[in-house]
């Protein structure tokens, strides 16, 4: 069977552009949680004690802390609110104080604990701290900084000392802030200024002698008395059970773990606190279950308002996620250049636009605070490919053709986003000349409610309709063109005039497409990495006697494999599995794309075997296409 796909722990993931064929669900890649997900789950069979999945949260879950026995947990949400399970008990929480309408100048990031287990302190990405039980303020940031001024990065952890009579905050670049007995023992910023940290964990060493900051990365700096240490792995030993990797619960010297994931803690995706006793619990958050309305092609003016107004009568929450395809042209870091496509070319980058005010639910705190400063947000592996850091401003080359430099403001993993290479607000968007409405999200909604509207979108919209993020989408679902990238390389292009043909530089086509002989149709150009199973396909059909249905010069004439083009029709501006040289295109003249296969089934079997689906089973059908999916999973 072909490698599986990752499965989804978030209401975030289900809001991720992660296939680039129209006719394919929304929602394909992303295998479906139950309907009402947990919010705490408990890694290799550790208890759990209960949580707020059937609550409506006013902001997402951000910090899980565990009390002292590890027969019970705190979470806090970005809001201020506290909830408390087992023997945790609960001490207070800042909706509580505050007048009627009034909120939080900037959200809670962090819960931590007191040494007695009887107070905990809620910690602010703007280094506001909150007291509760017998937990003591010993002051914040705001208290010292000048009126007006603000700090360079937002606060995203914290720690308390083993005495409980003070506490560290840290800053997402490194920087760290003591109050009470807390020593300082140095920062990130201190070793190399010019380095963005993405600091997401500060833990102390038993006597309070030091501490270890965690990057996101993995990485791992040691100060005062902490040992040094190699970088971190970056999942847990059990991520069926959590549906995603996270930063590793491996234990330190004081016998405490993570409080936060390798996400930034202030999104409120998710977070992974090591249980005291042994075990874990891993925090993901689910604004609640979603639905996607979408049209093969990208919506029409007709679809989208239909889909608004019938949700929006309802009472549900809705907003409109554009997509396509953006160019990339150069990244730099301190005005000098990092990283660049050859000179003279572009390299496709998958990207989304959202509005800005449904961010913060929808992909979480760090991508919101980002599009507010119209600064662009990065996939974790597209980074990785590019050496791209927060605070690299990024060279974009636009559908109005226009040259665009935008800052990174967050690296998202994908626990947060998914495989999305590039997200942005939609004045970033419109910048760039970028607005092809692809789907209408709806969120908070009465299931009863919500499809009896549904049920009275248009019919004469062709190929309009829905994904609900608790049913599977189904087994012909494709790679990310993210991981895509991975497996099968990441091309350089330019447009190739009138229609829809592109060029690729020669360099890669040499390095990643060859001739190869293939059983009953001869030799076809493909992806290196997708010779082994094209061949074992057309073997297979061959030696079950069913060669006489493969039409040979139909196939070689008009199907074939590697065709270096966007998709065909309004795309976005995407590349083709063709472009790639991964898919694979069977008796074109009786499956036309958009008309009824008629490929025999046993056919579709084998290829489906041998690790490729079939977009005959999308909803806009595309009979005579065979997408590889990856690499077949070794036998054990």
């Amino acid at each position: 069977m072909s490698a599986p796909f990752v499965v989804a722990c978030s209401f975030a993931l289900f809001t991720s552009v992660v296939s680039w064929v129209d006719t394919r669900s929304a929602l394909a890649d992303v295998a479906a949680p139950p309907p009402v997900p947990a919010l705490v789950v408990g890694v290799d069979g550790t208890p759990t004690f209960g949580d707020p999945s059937g609550l409506a949260l006013e902001g997402p879950l951000v910090s899980i802390a565990s009390t002292l026995t590890g027969n019970g947990y705190w979470l806090a949400a970005a809001d201020g609110g506290v909830f408390a399970y087992g023997d945790a008990p609960w001490l207070g929480s800042i909706p509580q104080v505050l007048p009627a309408g009034v909120s939080l100048r900037e959200p809670v990031v962090e819960l931590i604990t007191h040494s007695s287990g009887r107070g905990y302190w809620l910690v602010a990405s703007d280094g506001g701290v909150f007291a509760y039980g017998e937990a003591p303020w010993f002051g914040s940031i705001p208290q010292v900084l000048p009126l007006g001024a603000r700090l360079r990065a937002p606060i995203t952890a914290a720690a308390s000392t083993p005495s409980g009579n003070g506490y560290w905050l840290l800053g997402a670049d490194g920087g760290v802030f003591t109050f009470g007995d807390a020593r300082y023992h140095g920062s990130v910023p201190e070793l190399d200024r010019s380095h963005s940290a993405d600091a997401v964990a500060i833990l102390p060493t038993v006597g309070a002698g030091g501490y270890t900051i965690h990057l996101r990365d993995g990485t791992v700096k040691s100060f005062g008395d902490a040992p040094a240490m190699g970088p971190f792995p970056n999942s847990v030993a059990d991520a069926d059970a959590i549906g995603s990797s996270v930063l590793s619960t491996t234990l330190t010297g004081n016998n405490e773990g993570f409080t936060n994931s390798a996400i930034d803690p202030e999104s409120g995706v998710a977070a992974v606190v090591i249980r005291h006793g042994g075990g874990a619990w891993v925090l993901r958050n689910a604004a609640g279950p979603l639905i996607a309305v979408w049209q093969s092609g990208g919506l029409t003016t007709t679809s989208r308002q239909a889909a608004l107004t019938l949700a929006r009568g309802t009472g549900a929450k809705t907003t409109v996620r554009h997509s396509g395809s953006i160019d990339y042209v150069s990244s730099r870091r301190l005005g000098e250049v990092t990283d660049a496509a050859p000179s003279g070319w572009r390299i496709p980058f998958s990207a989304v636009a959202f509005d800005t005010n449904t961010a913060d639910i929808l992909l979480g705190g760090p991508t919101a605070r980002s599009f507010a400063r119209n600064e662009i947000v990065v996939g974790e592996r597209t980074a990785a490919r590019h050496s791209i850091r927060r605070g690299d401003v990024v060279e974009l080359f636009g559908w109005n053709e226009a040259t665009v430099f935008v800052t990174v403001g967050h690296v998202a993993a994908p626990i947060e986003m998914g495989n999305i290479e590039l997200a942005m607000n939609l004045t970033t968007a419109a910048s760039l000349g970028f607005s092809r409405p692809s789907s209408v999200l709806t969120w908070a909604f009465n299931h009863a409610e919500i499809e009896q509207a549904f049920a009275n979108l248009p019919t004469n919209q062709r190929w309009l309709t829905t994904d609900r993020s608790w049913v599977s989408s189904g087994r012909d679902g494709i790679l990310s063109t993210s991981v895509l990238k991975d497996l099968a390389g990441e091309p350089a292009y330019l447009p190739g005039g009138p229609g829809d043909p592109v060029i690729f530089r020669q360099q890669w086509i040499n390095e990643h497409i060859a001739f190869v002989d293939l059983p009953i149709v001869g030799s076809i150009r493909c992806n290196t990495a997708v010779h082994a199973q094209l061949v074992a396909a057309l073997a297979a059909i061959e030696a079950a006697g069913l060669a006489n249905l493969i039409d040979v010069a139909d196939t070689r004439a008009h199907g074939g494999c590697f065709y270096p083009r966007t998709i065909r029709g309004s795309s976005g501006g995407a590349l083709s599995r063709h472009s790639w040289g991964v898919a694979f295109d069977l008796n074109p003249n009786t499956n036309r794309f958009g008309t009824t296969p008629t490929i025999d089934q046993r056919i579709v079997a084998i290829f489906r075997e041998q690790g490729f689906a079939w977009g005959g089973s999308w909803v806009r059908p595309d009979g005579m296409h065979f997408e590889w999916t990856g690499p077949l999973e070794e036998a054990s």
